[in-house]
């Protein structure tokens, strides 16, 4: 007689698989079929998925007990599914007390909620009958939602070249956690984000029907601990230099710091950097590896430089860390010449930056993912890199192999600094960690592969883009070696090969139903749903990433900061730039035969037209050239510098094109005004902000791919010439003045060129939240408002400006001007002086 097969057994990789052919049980059917495909500890993360792990364990002691049971569970599978609830057997606590919408994703633990008042009324079926105290029952799972809206899009004729706008249906698709009770009068109820039928309620009105739960946080459970941090902050203080913690900063860290391992997302401007210090002590750390952004850590030049002129960090860590000695950590050179006979590195803390320790000095640790080094060529491009004769005879590949881990065992090329140092320290920090969002490149596999007894990531906007932007640096915290052998943890139930999985519960996807319909009248192939920046089942994703991952608001941080006022000034366009600017709003005059990459690049032309029209390399057109880029934003911009220095206050201008900011440079040599800069070609950027910050210069020019890390506080005003079109860009700049130890209210200045696409992005998108900000919020979003898309802004903005006449002013109009304004900026500079 043959052995019966289990019906939940364990794949190699790790997940449970269900057979469920002898099974008449429909529910229990139901049930493990819901399991299918999950692994053990993807299943601890609500009580109900925790109730089918046990009925596991009770059939397979059944079976082998009594060989009596409804269901085979495999001796592997049992394995991990007792692995899987000792691991969550103790309760893993919030970092900060949770919002209401958070708590949400608590109710799959919870069970049971009390009613907070009696509404409704016996009999009366039409709306739900709860009684004031009464305990009801609620059950946790998933639905699908779809939600139609229609969207203009820009169409090319590929015979008459026109352009045309075309409105098409789309369709969000997504996940609801749907909460179900019986009410009562015995009816069921759901409350999800999108009700879609009678008997559903927006998951808004569950705490006006329900009291809301306590939810311990890690100061609650762990009081003494807590105040023994307290303690030691109260101590830094007194070391230092006469700064005091915000009380937000103090109940954070109080709490942060009991975490081995966690994410510090902190709004822009929040003190991140004195965090991080804090922590250093906190954790009693020997050595510690502060990886910041490039220009923040050291004088690119390598000079020596005075105290007021050392980078950000160093200055830092002078005022919060006086007594601990920091170093250089950007090549070997370095390293080697700090190891001691031991080959130990000194006790104190390392600053880097990612590509020092990741990507310089040669290293080559993975195979690039290109055409060029696919198959044969691949060998051969590695063969001529490292000197080596290249032989096509059979089985000879000296580059087989690297990039592969085995047992931990990682295979080189040449390896990179941090791997000759990654186990010299027992704590590493990462600065602006949402650029480590990509699992697959050199420097995020670089960093994965760090592993000291303290973790931390900070960040202002951990999720920058899509909610799959935080999967890796979360497996980095939640899980010891999470590169390895799909490993997981309650506080993070995902494998590194398991992205699709985390999408597959938190990701939208919108498609474009009228390019289906037209791929499909025409034979051509179906377009893809696209990834939405609307995120799916937020309270569950909350409640999972505030075990790790703290945020705080500025006004959370210090209830009493200054107001941030933002001002947006429209100006007319140059009438040379606005006759290119219209020619390329037609697609026709986009240069590409791809639609794709004719709207994309539509995009940046039109964009970068607002800002450079001048320097593009597309300023090309016979009879629409542009001569200059002085036109009536350069002169607005300029006449409020000139105000500001005839105050004798100082400004800081950010743009995100080098060439508006050299126009606004080159006048400013004209007329004398001192100013610093600080872009990517600058090779002193610390010293170019300390001469800012000590009143040196009047002016800070910043490219606002560099607006992080810098902090001028004492400066209270902001210009902002032309944004990379984001709510997280936007908001970052914003930072570098608002901040929680401004003395005065600031004010940023926006200004546009009226009628364009950048004065719409900015009414759109630019000032917006973003789903992510909204998200780590803890706030719940308009579920009926439409994902904003910049191909149908472009659309709107095509209808418009095609039907409305705009007024423009000639460029050498504003240049016959240029001698006044020069005058006004002078004399304001000699008053500042």
């Amino acid at each position: 007689m043959s052995k019966p097969q289990p019906n939940v057994y364990l794949t190699p990789t790790g997940s449970l698989r269900v057979n469920t052919e002898n099974i008449t049980n429909y529910s229990l059917v139901w049930r493990l079929q819901q399991i299918h495909g999950m692994t053990a500890m993807a299943l601890t993360t609500n009580r109900s998925d925790r109730q089918v792990l046990n009925t596991l364990l009770e059939e397979y002691d059944k079976y082998t007990t009594h060989g009596d049971a409804r269901f085979i569970v495999s001796p592997e599978a049992a394995e991990s599914v007792d692995e899987a609830i000792t691991a969550c057997s103790e309760p893993i606590p919030p970092i900060l007390p949770l919002k209401p919408y958070e708590k949400l994703g608590a109710i799959s633990e919870i069970t049971n909620l009390k009613a907070r008042d009696t509404i409704g009324s016996p009999g009366k079926k039409n709306a739900p009958y709860v009684i004031k105290n009464e305990m009801y029952e609620m059950s946790v799972s998933t639905r699908d939602y779809e939600k139609e809206y229609p969207r203009t899009k820009m169409h090319g004729n590929k015979k008459t070249g026109s352009t045309y706008t075309k409105v098409h249906t789309c369709r969000l698709e997504g996940k609801d956690t749907s909460f179900t009770f019986r009410d009562t009068n015995g009816e069921w109820w759901t409350f999800r984000e999108h009700p879609e039928v009678q008997r559903e309620i927006c998951e808004k009105k569950v705490w006006e029907y329900f009291i809301e739960p306590d939810i311990p946080t890690i100061k609650d459970l762990n009081p003494e601990k807590w105040e023994e941090h307290n303690e030691m902050l109260d101590m830094l203080e007194d070391l230092g230099d006469g700064w005091k913690y915000f009380e937000g900063q103090r109940k954070f860290l109080s709490s942060f710091s009991m975490l081995d391992s966690g994410l510090l997302a902190w709004e822009m401007g929040g003190g991140k950097t004195l965090a991080a210090f804090s922590m250093f002590y906190l954790k009693n750390a020997k050595r510690a590896l502060f990886v910041v952004p490039k220009g923040t850590s050291a004088s690119e030049d390598g000079r020596k430089v005075k105290f007021d002129d050392t980078p950000q960090w160093i200055a830092e860590a002078e005022k919060f860390a006086p007594d601990v000695p920091v170093h250089n950590l950007f090549n070997k050179e370095q390293y080697y010449n700090l190891l001691d006979e031991n080959g130990k590195l000194p006790h104190g803390i390392f600053l880097s930056y990612p590509n020092a320790l990741f990507i310089n000095e040669n290293a080559f640790e993975n195979i690039p993912k290109t055409k060029a080094w696919k198959a044969e060529a691949g060998e051969e491009k590695f063969c001529e890199k490292f000197g080596i004769e290249y032989k096509e005879e059979f089985g000879i590949r000296y580059s087989t192999g690297i990039g592969e881990e085995i047992n931990g065992f990682l295979c080189v090329a040449h390896p990179s600094l941090a791997t000759l140092c990654h186990d010299q320290f027992d704590m590493v920090l990462v600065d602006e960690a949402h650029l480590m969002c990509n699992p697959n490149t050199n420097t995020t596999r670089g960093l994965l592969r760090m592993q000291p007894k303290y973790r931390y990531a900070m960040t202002a906007t951990p999720i920058p883009n899509y909610v799959y932007n935080i999967f890796p640096i979360m497996g980095w915290l939640a899980v010891d070696n999470w590169r390895l052998d799909r490993r997981r943890s309650p506080r993070w139930p995902y494998g590194l090969p398991e992205l699709g999985r985390f999408k597959s519960a938190h990701v939208s996807k919108e498609r474009d139903l009228t390019q289906e319909e037209m791929a499909e009248q025409f034979d051509e192939s179906k377009p893809t749903p696209k990834d939405s920046a609307t995120i799916s089942q937020v309270p569950n994703l909350l409640y999972l990433l505030r075990k790790t991952c703290g945020y705080m608001s500025k006004k959370d941080i210090n209830p009493d900061i200054v107001k941030c006022n933002i001002n947006s000034i429209r100006v007319p366009m140059g009438s040379q730039q606005h006759k290119l600017y219209a020619h390329y709003l037609h697609r026709k005059n986009i240069p590409l035969e791809n639609p794709l990459a004719v709207a994309m690049t539509q995009q940046t032309y039109l964009r970068c037209l607002c800002a450079d029209p001048h320097g593009v390399k597309y300023n090309n057109v016979e009879g629409k050239i542009v001569m200059s880029n002085y036109n009536p934003k350069t002169v607005a911009t300029l006449r409020m510098i000139a105000d500001f220095v005839n105050k004798g206050e100082q400004v800081v201008y950010v743009a995100f094109n080098n060439g508006q900011i050299d126009e606004i440079r080159k006048r400013l040599d004209l007329a004398d005004v001192s100013y610093s800069m600080i872009r990517g070609d600058v090779k002193d950027q610390s010293s170019q902000a300390a001469r800012f910050k000590r009143g040196e210069t009047m002016v800070m020019l910043m490219n606002i791919f560099c607006a992080q890390a810098h902090s001028f506080e004492n400066c209270k005003h902001m210009i902002i010439g032309s944004l990379e079109w984001s709510y997280g860009k936007f908001a970052q700049a914003c930072g570098r003045i608002h901040r929680i130890n401004s003395p005065e209210d600031v004010d940023v200045n926006v200004i546009l060129h009226e009628h364009t696409i950048e004065e719409l992005l900015f009414e759109k998108v630019g000032t917006k939240e973003d789903a992510a900000t909204i998200c780590m919020k803890a706030e719940h979003s308009n579920s009926d408002a439409k994902p904003v898309d910049p191909s149908e802004l472009l659309a709107e903005h095509f209808e418009n400006f095609s039907s409305g006449n705009h007024d423009v002013m000639d460029e050498e109009e504003c240049e016959r001007q240029w001698p006044d304004l020069m005058n006004k900026l002078r004399n304001g500079c000699t008053i500042a002086l």
